[in-house]
């Protein structure tokens, strides 16, 4: 992330970066303390978009170079960074193929997961990356606790389905079993075939 200039008329230098989430914690890489620009901080994986490429491209192909992980489409772009000659963009992944490692030992000195609590003690490559942490992580927690209170309304609410079904078709039942009717599942009425899927 080299900040080369501070002319405005010069074309800011594309970086892409991901902010890569498991169970709660996000991947960062130490930069080495040899490096020239930004050197002994923790970074998010990423680096340059290379003539003919779109940030997207960039993105998985650094990803692959630096932690050895294959993406598919990233998800949103949570951020974008503009400084003198500099224009970052980070987008959240949470899927990909592999194990993170950093094979990039040039570049990298280490990898850790990290909470957002934890990356207090960090020093960053960017003053910007904690609240950008903190509040991925906390709306990621918040969104998926929602979508596991609907997975539950929607079990509630089927087994709710199910339980007057069963209760309207009762005596339905009781009756075609007696009189031996029904096709594939004895005590099935006609007028409800569909059932005979469920019930598969």
């Amino acid at each position: 992330m080299e900040a080369r200039t501070t002319d405005p008329s010069e074309a800011a230098h594309e970086v892409v970066a991901a902010l890569l989430v498991r169970d709660g914690r996000v991947l960062l890489c130490h930069r080495s303390a040899g490096r020239r620009w930004y050197p002994d901080v923790w970074d998010f994986p990423g680096g340059h978009v290379e003539a003919g490429e779109t940030p997207r491209d960039a993105l998985a192909r650094e990803l692959e170079e630096e932690l050895s992980i294959l993406i598919g489409e990233p998800g949103p772009e949570l951020a974008s960074v503009r400084e003198a000659g500099l224009a970052m963009r980070i987008w959240l992944v949470e899927q990909w193929a592999g194990n993170p490692v950093n094979v990039s030992p040039a570049e990298h000195d280490d990898l850790g997961w990290f909470s957002a609590s934890e990356t207090d003690e960090l020093r960053l490559a960017h003053s910007s990356y904690r609240s950008l942490i903190r509040d991925t992580l906390s709306g990621l927690v918040g969104w998926n606790s929602l979508l596991r209170a609907r997975s539950t309304l929607r079990r509630r609410i089927w087994a709710r389905v199910a339980g007057c079904l069963t209760a309207q078709l009762g005596d339905h039942v009781a009756r075609s079993t007696r009189n031996g009717q029904g096709d594939r599942y004895p005590g099935i009425p006609a007028q409800y075939p569909h059932l005979h899927v469920l019930m598969l």
